[in-house]
């Protein structure tokens, strides 16, 4: 393959790896998040106390947050690769199997637009 072709895996790996990235950041936050509290709640303070700290991110956000991207950049992989994959002549059978979906499914992905956002 020419490298001045685009190519869609490469494309959703580089994408998918700074969406690892963004999540480790996240989840980091949500970890000393979660120390804090309970520091606080084992020094006494209760919940709706803690809750007027606004400056810290909020652990709800940050796993809706965190599972937004990691459903975004899988499902923009798996489109890449089955495409790709069907391109390069793999039957949708072979596909499903690989996959661990079924046909049906991997028709769907093919019919998906390559960037499209995955739904929430």
């Amino acid at each position: 393959m020419g490298q001045d072709k685009s190519d869609e895996v490469l494309d959703a790996l580089k994408a998918a790896a700074e969406g690892l990235v963004e999540n480790i950041t996240l989840l980091k936050l949500a970890v000393e998040r979660m120390v804090w509290i309970c520091e606080q709640r084992l020094s006494g303070m209760t919940y709706s106390e803690m809750a007027d700290h606004a400056d810290l991110p909020h652990l709800v956000e940050t796993f809706r947050t965190s599972l937004h991207l990691l459903e975004r950049d899988g499902h923009r992989l798996r489109v890449a690769g089955v495409r790709t994959l069907h391109a390069e002549g793999l039957t949708i059978d072979r596909i499903a199997k690989l996959f661990g979906v079924s046909r049906q499914r991997v028709s769907v992905l093919l019919r998906s637009p390559p960037q499209d956002s995955a739904p929430l």
